[in-house]
């Protein structure tokens, strides 16, 4: 009877402490779901240029704070919880449910920011190619209000994950909530994350050359990864990139009747010069905009694409049918670099990464660039172990402690 009593009393004891938790956890969710109702508030005054738009923009950036400052809160309250019952010495069941109410928030309110982060993205992008066909200033203030957004809840995220991820460590919490949080840091970090679920990672990088398929006529869908691209050409490779040349990086273009740049002769040391094919090809001087693509395979779980870009001079960039940036006039920026990620627009299996650059100049036109990628190459066999954890712990959830587990 004593031992029931002292069970209970330390699982009051418990819940009370959660109470504090809990109530920052609701706090967190509502700034949320405010930001996502402000979202539609906020465009609709850009498009009528309501010049509240300035007051809403101001209420969705607080938003973000607010959620952010509530979830580190009911994470500190979850966490001194269970540092008074360590001190104590305390070990009752309400601490295993105050471990899988400390996880699951981190990871429930880390996908929902993630969400959102995806929103925020989204709509940077629709307001850029709005402000490409009307130059107004409304719409640039929204493309960059869409952006802070989208790196406050960036960071958002990962901080909470991050928060979770020292909890499960200093506590040694392993439960299917520590699994998800630690494959979502590996996503976002795989450097740094991937050790922790000995996880391998594989480097891939491909450069510009004559891999790459090219034409000089516009289709529709042609950035997307089933385009049958089987009539276009390959690419020409003018000369070695200078920019990439630790690559082996070509700067390349539309195949035509211009001579390209080749190695030394051996036996005579002389450079050789050899004519590229002409294979129904249009003159390279008469031709303003170029159509690339570049096909590639990646296994296991993408984790990082970053792309390095020189061109001659302007272009449209594009990833799986994704509009990525763009870039006016590279050329006259005296030849700069311009990097670019897309690793949220990566997948397993095939990928196109796809360019359309434009000889706005009149210079002749070129592109170098070099990919740079990171996968996760046994994620399919990690994602099969982590699955059968996941069964074993419901099962555990369900007749040891009589739970009905909820684990989406």
């Amino acid at each position: 009877i004593e031992s029931a009593w002292l069970d209970l009393s330390r699982r009051k004891i418990i819940e009370t402490n959660n109470a504090l938790a809990r109530e920052y956890v609701g706090l967190s969710k509502r700034a949320m779901s405010q930001y996502a109702g402000d979202i539609g508030t906020y465009k609709n005054m850009i498009a009528t240029a309501d010049f509240q738009a300035d007051d809403v923009k101001e209420e969705m950036a607080n938003l973000i704070d607010f959620g952010r400052s509530f979830a580190k809160a009911a994470v500190q309250s979850y966490l001194e919880t269970l540092n008074s019952a360590k001190q104590a010495d305390l070990h009752a069941r309400a601490l295993e449910d105050t471990e899988d109410q400390l996880l699951s928030f981190v990871f429930s309110h880390a996908r929902q920011v993630d969400s959102l982060a995806a929103v925020a993205n989204a709509e940077r992008l629709a307001f850029e190619e709005r402000l490409r066909r009307e130059s107004k200033d409304q719409f640039q203030d929204a493309v960059f209000t869409f952006e802070e957004n989208n790196f406050a809840l960036t960071d958002s995220k990962k901080e909470i994950l991050e928060a979770g991820f020292l909890a499960m460590r200093d506590h040694s919490i392993e439960n299917p909530w520590s699994e998800k949080i630690t494959l979502t840091l590996v996503r976002s970090d795989p450097a740094k994350y991937a050790q922790e679920l000995n996880l391998a990672i594989a480097d891939t990088t491909i450069k510009t050359d004559e891999t790459w398929s090219v034409t000089a006529q516009y289709a529709r869908n042609w950035t997307a990864i089933d385009y049958a691209a089987a009539q276009w050409q390959a690419a020409q490779a003018l000369e070695a990139s200078t920019a990439f040349s630790g690559y082996d990086a070509k700067r390349v273009w539309l195949p035509g009747d211009r001579q390209a740049e080749a190695p030394p002769d051996s036996s005579s040391g002389a450079p050789r010069v050899e004519k590229a094919a002409n294979v129904s090809s249009v003159s390279r001087s008469n031709v303003k905009t170029a159509y690339f693509r570049k096909a590639f395979e990646l296994k296991g779980l993408p984790v990082f694409g970053q792309i390095q870009v020189q061109a001659d001079d302007s272009y449209n960039l594009f990833v799986n049918g994704e509009y990525i940036a763009q870039v006016m006039n590279s050329a006259a920026n005296g030849g700069k670099t311009n990097i670019h990620d897309f690793s949220n627009f990566l997948k397993g299996g095939i990928n196109v990464v796809a360019f359309e650059v434009r000889d706005t100049d009149n210079s002749g036109g070129g592109l170098e660039a070099v990919i740079f990628l990171k996968t996760l190459p046994a994620w399919e066999k990690h994602q099969t172990e982590a699955q059968l954890k996941k069964e074993r712990y419901e099962e555990m959830l369900i007749f040891e402690r009589g739970i009905v587990p909820n684990l989406k």
